[in-house]
């Protein structure tokens, strides 16, 4: 995975620092906050994941829709999808944000017999083709237990044309993450995933107010996110080394970062360690003085 990891107390960055990235995080007071565009990579940072796929017959769950949706078919402004319906742990919302602005279930600009185009296959566009190009739109949680992970495929969004970005608030409403880049494949669909330390209560896109046309389909949730291990046993050793442990498991490897305190940068101090189950140990020698350390794991590749 290409990774690019900003911290500061800003959560805003340029998107040309991004380019190549599949995964970047924002590190800020309130949150750590993480963005993917391969998924896979967003499925090995979460656990617990549901997904509600935009068929026919799903979207027909939503409250506001009577009938199972059919190809270029206006289904509103607002789908709200109960979970006694859906049969997942949580009900949700997708909304447009533009005033006006509706959802069009598979778009074709033809008709109810005629196959949807590229990047509208099951999806809905976001104001329909033809109209509205300030396709913002929004997806709400309304209720169930906590929340740390969610995912999307977006499509037909312009790659050429900037976004407004991605904005990730909590249930307070609290902004806990931002991405200036929104995923973009013409005339096709790019996957968007998100994870936070924070519960996630809801998700802006702001999309550009230009000439292109986008749709959202086939909502992902993640209950948990992957959580790094918390050193379990610290021993002082004599000579000036000292041993850490942590929990380990199969198919992880695991990097060591220290710090003198808490206020500097974590830096590398062992990386790459294969698991040895249940428990990963590390003896080495400290320099003078204290240190603080953390473990990060990832799956194998």
């Amino acid at each position: 995975m290409s990774s690019l990891i900003l911290r500061g107390s800003s959560i805003a960055w340029k998107a040309s620092v991004l380019a190549g990235a599949t995964a970047w995080a924002v590190r800020g007071a309130v949150a750590d906050t993480l963005f993917f565009t391969n998924e896979a990579d967003w499925v090995a940072a979460t656990t617990n994941r549901e997904l509600f796929q935009t068929t026919a017959a799903n979207v027909g769950l939503a409250d506001e829709v009577d009938a199972p949706a059919q190809n270029n078919v206006d289904v509103g402004s607002n789908l709200t999808f109960q979970a006694v319906n859906t049969g997942l742990p949580w009900s949700f919302r997708v909304a447009t944000l533009q005033a006006g602005a509706r959802f069009t279930f598979s778009d074709n600009e033809e008709g109810a017999g005629y196959p949807p185009y590229l990047g509208f296959e099951e999806a809905l566009s976001v104001g329909d083709i033809d109209d509205y190009e300030d396709d913002d739109f929004e997806v709400v949680i309304l209720d169930g237990p906590n929340l740390h992970g969610v995912a999307m495929d977006i499509g037909e969004n312009d790659p050429l044309i900037a976004d407004g970005g991605v904005y990730v608030y909590d249930p307070a409403a609290q902004l806990i993450g931002y991405s200036s880049i929104v995923p973009a494949r013409s005339n096709a669909f790019a996957f968007l995933g998100i994870v936070s330390d924070a519960a996630i209560g809801r998700v802006v896109i702001d999309e550009d107010t230009g000439g292109d046309d986008v749709s959202v389909r086939h909502f992902r949730f993640a209950r948990h996110r992957t959580a790094d291990p918390a050193v379990t046993a610290w021993a002082p050793l004599a000579g000036g080394q000292a041993r850490l442990e942590w929990p380990s498991a199969s198919d992880w490897r695991y990097d060591v970062e220290a710090c003198a305190d808490l206020v500097g940068e974590f830096a590398p101090f062992a990386t790459n360690l294969p698991a040895t189950p249940p428990v990963n140990g590390l003896t080495n020698i400290l320099g003078p003085g204290r240190a603080f350390f953390r473990v990060r794991a990832r799956a194998e590749p």
